[in-house]
């Protein structure tokens, strides 16, 4: 599978000079430029660029889109209207991992099974578990494949899962008799 990934980078508040136009087309000759934004995709290259430093110099607004995962904005804003302090050293607004397990079935999808597109699908199945693989597919931003795997590996737990809790409520409410503990199920007819 090849790699995608898109670099957007917008000018809001003052449009671009013809001279930071130039200085960005050094930087890729196939991006598209205009006095208010720089766009370009790559299959197999990579921006030859800080994105970082290009929103310093030149830009308010940055995204970044890779197949892999990565998902990235940036937006520059003026140091006069935060104030210090505000953005760091909050430890009380940063959630634990073992919180954000217990609260957050994405998180806790990706720590079962690691940072991928099938804990995605699986925390879109969790969220809506009628959802047709299409939609599944286009939550998770994966490919039809892979959303249709995992959807049958969710669902065959979920209805273990559902047949499990049937036979011990059964169980339970006497409806049923439960041979795993009595001595004829340890000892079978003709095994004594």
């Amino acid at each position: 599978m090849s790699e995608y990934q898109c670099y957007e980078f917008v000018a809001l508040d003052r449009p671009l000079t013809p001279k930071q136009i130039a200085e960005l087309r050094t930087i890729s000759t196939r991006a598209e430029i205009t006095p208010t934004r720089f766009w370009n995709e790559y299959q197999w290259g990579d921006l030859k660029a800080d994105p970082a430093k290009l929103v310093e110099r030149y830009f308010d607004a940055h995204m970044h889109f890779a197949n892999w995962g990565t998902h990235r904005l940036m937006l520059r804003v003026p140091s006069a209207r935060v104030p210090k302090g505000t953005l760091r050293d909050r430890r009380e607004d940063v959630l634990s991992p073992e919180v954000l397990v217990r609260r957050h079935a994405g998180y806790r999808c990706r720590v079962l099974m690691g940072p991928s597109f099938r804990a995605d699908v699986w925390t879109a199945l969790e969220r809506a578990p009628d959802l047709s693989i299409a939609e599944i597919a286009r939550k998770a931003s994966c490919s039809f494949a892979t959303a249709w795997q995992a959807a049958q590996d969710y669902r065959l737990l979920r209805d273990a899962d559902t047949n499990a809790a049937h036979r011990d409520r059964l169980v339970n409410s006497g409806g049923a008799r439960d041979f795993r503990h009595s001595r004829d199920a340890r000892h079978p007819a003709g095994c004594r």
